[in-house]
């Protein structure tokens, strides 16, 4: 569990349901909560976050696959996010890309390539309607080349933009289930 493999120790937070955990990774300090599935409620968390300090987001969760290629335990590095849902609409003008921060983008991406794991990097669709991805949306979006589809992605990104950029980060690591 990541928060064993930080040393992470329970801390006061104002979710009781969702802790908060902080450890190390080397001489950095880092976080670990369970937002929750939706675009909604990461947001919430994530905004009550930036309240308290913090600065770099890295979601971790799990996508569908809309391509062929990737298989159940794959990590999709996403480079965008086809927006969806509702909430990144409150963040981001309509035809402006969710796209994650590039330095924490390229750290998950380079941990990634020392680790040897399969991953694949390139866009996800987001939607806050699971299990109503219909077979002709499906369709377009393998011909785009999204990769998977997913419930939070897009609204942390759009977040991230609509924040001064140099002080957040955002980005995700998604596995396939």
């Amino acid at each position: 569990m990541l928060v064993d493999a930080v040393s992470a120790k329970e801390v006061p937070w104002i979710y009781k349901a969702r802790p908060l955990y902080i450890g190390r990774i080397g001489n950095i300090r880092v976080g670990v909560i369970w937002a929750a599935p939706g675009a909604a409620l990461t947001s919430i968390v994530m905004e009550d976050m930036i309240a308290s300090g913090v600065t770099t987001f890295i979601g971790v969760g799990t996508l569908g696959a809309i391509q062929p290629f990737v298989e159940t335990g794959d990590i999709i590095v996403p480079s965008l996010a086809v927006r969806d849902e509702g909430t990144s609409h409150h963040s981001l003008p309509k035809h402006e890309a969710a796209r994650p921060s590039r330095k924490t983008f390229k750290a998950i991406v380079d941990s990634c390539r020392k680790s040897a794991r399969k991953h694949y990097t390139g866009p996800i669709w987001t939607t806050d309607a699971p299990y109503r991805e219909t077979k002709s949306k499906i369709r377009h979006f393998r011909r785009k080349g999204v990769l998977g589809v997913d419930m939070e992605t897009s609204a942390p990104y759009s977040l991230w933009a609509n924040i001064e950029k140099s002080k957040l980060g955002a980005s995700s690591l998604l596995v396939r289930t």
